[in-house]
């Protein structure tokens, strides 16, 4: 097998390959981001506080590199893309009370102008979810997410949220902002071409 018939083999139905990193959705947060030594990242378990970190405590914590290939829902991917962060299971396992509070879904948020935010399953986040701050040795530009973004490899990148300020933990679960707004997947699974959810755009006649 050549190189380009392996790299063929790792795209998935309906996207094509570039070389450039695309910014899509907003592109830029609200103006609390512009300074890390202010952030914080918020914990909750539905309408409660349960704990929260600086950008001095998460960059202090052990870290990993991971390289994935993104998929964006519009069509594009970018192959080998090298990212620097945390494991949102490691993150987790600090957290009291989440093993036996009946949590089975956890929503991300953002700082921005309309309040962006997703969700995945517990199960996703803790088998494929990172916190990353740096990709190819670089911190995080700031239309890409500084200073913290989520990550999903195996999902759409609609799934990997920028400018993260909260994560709570749900019982059920709340769609995010594209899944509310434009009928996106709540699943976003690429190999599956999981882009829009056709229950919302199939007539019920």
């Amino acid at each position: 097998m050549n190189r380009e018939s392996a790299f063929t083999n790792r795209l998935p139905p309906g996207q094509v390959w570039t070389r450039r990193f695309p910014v899509v959705g907003e592109k830029a947060s609200n103006a609390t981001m512009a300074q890390p030594e202010h952030w914080r990242l918020e914990f909750w378990l539905e309408q409660s506080l349960i704990g929260s970190l600086s950008h001095a405590e998460l960059a202090s914590m052990p870290r990993e590199k991971v390289v994935c290939d993104i998929h964006c829902v519009t069509g594009w991917s970018l192959r080998d893309a090298c990212f620097e962060g945390i494991r949102l299971s490691t993150l987790f396992r600090a957290l009291p009370g989440l093993s036996s509070s009946g949590i089975r879904f956890v929503r991300y948020v953002a700082a921005s102008d309309r309040e962006h935010d997703t969700s995945t399953s517990l199960s996703l986040a803790l088998k494929d979810g990172w916190l990353v701050d740096r990709k190819d040795g670089k911190p995080l530009s700031p239309e890409h997410g500084f200073p913290w973004r989520t990550l999903f490899p195996s999902r759409y990148f609609y799934k990997s949220l920028k400018w993260i300020t909260q994560i709570q933990f749900l019982r059920e679960d709340r769609p995010g902002y594209w899944e509310r707004n434009t009928g996106y997947h709540s699943q976003a699974r690429p190999w599956r071409e999981e882009r829009l959810d056709a229950i919302r755009f199939t007539s019920s006649k």
